[in-house]
């Protein structure tokens, strides 16, 4: 008999998960870079904090990027810290281009 760690597994990666998670990401994506927008920062940036990706990092550079023009340059500079411990502890990897080009 599956445990419920095996069934919760299987799911994960069921068709219809894998292209739910995908839609998730487009979507915040599609926040973020409203959150860049001057005329819609605020409340994209309320709304992308809620939904963060912790390990992608098209994500995490734009919301970054839209901390530091709402003023909030230490919560930037702190997510792209956090983003880059995850990458290296989780994957094992560092920061990919477009997360170094933001945090610069």
């Amino acid at each position: 008999m599956a445990t419920p760690r095996d069934l919760g597994e299987r799911l994960r990666h069921h068709p219809v998960a894998v292209a739910a998670a995908r839609g998730h990401v487009t979507a915040v994506l599609a926040y973020a870079d409203l959150a860049v927008e001057p005329r819609h920062g605020e409340r994209a940036l309320t709304r992308l904090r809620a939904h963060e990706e912790p390990l992608h990092e098209g994500v995490a550079a734009r919301l970054g990027l839209a901390l530091a023009k709402a003023g909030e340059q230490a919560a930037a500079l702190a997510l792209f810290a956090e983003v880059r411990v995850r990458l290296v502890a989780e994957l094992g990897i560092e920061p990919g281009p477009e997360l170094r080009a933001a945090h610069q």
